[in-house]
């Protein structure tokens, strides 16, 4: 996956006195790796090579494109050894997504170090003994949540200089801070992924999507790196970009780009008019949070599928739901599989633009909100899915795939800004969405 962001980002700050302007620039270092199938920095000089064996895999989280397959018996790692990557005296971020085979000890994820027995002079940030830890040699800080073993996180490490403080995230939520420490005032070093400065603190399994800014993100930020899967707003460079984090871009067919309710949309015409995106892991396992939300426009309410779950690309003989659609007689209605009932909402007017919202939590259930507001609720209950990395389509049913009431045949009409999140929305987020 490849995700667009610009090389230096520009703030600028204006105060006038007398007449005269005084504007103060920040260059912000942005530097991304997506080991699919090279080191190479998507944005920058900061390109990389494999250590004693190591190699990238096709064993992503999303199920395309490759990762950083790594063997802590062989000490193997990523190394970016010129340019220096210069993180001393500032503030910055350091994402990535990790997939673990053993978390006992130390297992490095990033690091760099000029001086591994001065003070604030070695970085590393790692998993040791299953919990996250940031380090800059003396000044150091250990996460609260114990991660497990094959399993998919999301981690993110934050220093601002600003106020002295280390955070670190997990799945997007703040798991531990400390301030009054560093800075980080490490000279001139290479840069490692995967391995350290400290010994025997390689890291065993997988680590994919390495980002890093030269800046504090904020929390918001990072609950949307991690939780939001896609999203779709037709306006990027074309119709088929996902402008999401993941960039899970999506095949189109027989669809037109037209005036949408944020600038463009994506017109589908009801004759083999469809969109497909891959890649859902977490909404092919069971009773896991999710949410979805769009923007309809329908030319015809007598039926459509709005959204179609499978488990292939096109075939529903292993395993298919509609999730959303249209009755026959132009209600909207979500459904998944499981002890959840279905829903069935108010009539949908045609030529008229509607939000639709499903969210699914353990506690609160499936959650059907109309224009921002909750319209219905299923209240606790749970849902079975098909256990691998599922498909979702716009517009069409391939095949058998039935969910009575609704009539799972083409959709007439207009979609704009599609997204999933792999978790459950709050009221207010999803008022947010149907409030642009």
């Amino acid at each position: 996956m490849h995700e667009f962001v610009f090389y230096f980002c520009f703030f600028r700050f204006s105060s006038v006195n007398n007449n005269t302007t005084k504007t103060v620039t920040e260059n912000y270092t942005t530097v991304y790796w997506d080991f699919d199938g090279n080191g190479n920095d998507l944005y920058g000089p900061y390109n990389g090579v494999l250590e004693n064996g190591a190699q990238f895999s096709n064993r992503t989280y999303f199920g395309s494109g490759y990762d950083l397959q790594l063997n802590a018996s062989f000490n193997q790692s990523f190394l970016i050894s010129s340019p220096f990557l210069n993180l001393s005296y500032t503030s910055f971020t350091v994402e990535a997504w990790i997939f673990g085979n053993t978390l006992t000890g130390d297992n490095a994820i990033f690091g760099q170090c000029s001086c591994s027995s001065c003070q604030d002079q070695c970085l590393y940030l790692m998993v040791r003994n299953s919990k996250l830890y940031m380090g800059f040699m003396l000044d150091d800080i250990v996460g609260l949540t114990s991660l497990t073993i094959n399993t998919w996180f999301h981690v993110a490490y934050v220093y601002d200089y600003s106020s002295r403080t280390q955070m670190l995230y997990l799945q997007g939520i703040l798991d531990n801070s400390r301030s009054s420490s560093g800075p980080y005032r490490g000279g001139n070093a290479s840069t490692m992924i995967g391995a350290s400065a400290l010994s025997g603190s390689s890291f065993n399994g997988y680590i994919d999507n390495v980002k890093v800014i030269t800046r504090a993100k904020t929390a918001d930020e990072l609950l949307t790196a991690a939780t939001l899967v896609v999203h779709f707003s037709f306006d990027g460079p074309t119709l088929a970009d996902d402008m999401g984090p993941n960039k899970m871009n999506a095949t189109l067919s027989n669809v037109a780009g037209v005036p949408g309710k944020v600038g463009q949309g994506l017109g589908f015409n009801a004759v083999m008019s469809y969109m497909q995106m891959p890649g859902f892991y977490q909404l092919g396992q069971s009773n896991r949070p999710f949410s979805y939300a769009m923007w309809v426009y329908p030319y015809s309410v007598v039926g459509g599928t709005l959204l179609l779950k499978t488990a292939w690309q096109t075939s529903n003989t292993t395993w298919c739901q509609i999730m959303m659609g249209l009755t026959y007689t132009g209600q909207i209605a979500f459904r998944t599989n499981g002890m959840l009932p279905q829903m069935t909402g108010p009539f949908i007017p045609a030529m008229q633009w509607t939000h639709l919202a499903l969210t699914y939590g353990t506690t609160n259930g499936q959650i059907m909100y109309i224009n921002g507001v909750m319209y219905m609720t299923t209240g606790p209950g749970s849902w079975t899915s098909s256990n691998q990395i599922d498909w979702l389509t716009i517009g069409f049913n391939f095949g058998s795939c039935t969910a009575s009431p609704i009539i799972g045949g083409f959709y007439f009409g207009i979609v704009d800004e599609f997204y999933v999140y792999r978790r459950e929305l709050s009221a207010t987020e999803v008022y947010a969405l149907a409030n642009p």
